[in-house]
């Protein structure tokens, strides 16, 4: 038990050393901020349209009611 927790202490206090010294890839850049282009509005407006015709198709199927209702 006293040497798991030896070798515990050992690995934590290396990856401390580690980190305080920027690791091996030296410091670390977030990364470049890139300008996207505005969504194209055309697939936009033609996905909503095909969605609103999904709804309403799938609401015009009749429900088929049994006798018992």
């Amino acid at each position: 038990m006293s040497r798991m927790l030896a070798a515990v202490i050992a690995g934590s206090s290396a990856v401390a050393a580690l980190a305080q010294q920027g690791g091996a890839g030296g410091s670390i850049l977030p990364p470049a901020v890139r300008e996207s282009s505005d969504p194209p509005a055309i697939m936009m407006i033609i996905t909503t349209v095909l969605i609103a015709i999904l709804l309403v198709g799938a609401n015009m199927i009749p429900s088929r009611r049994g006798h018992q209702d």
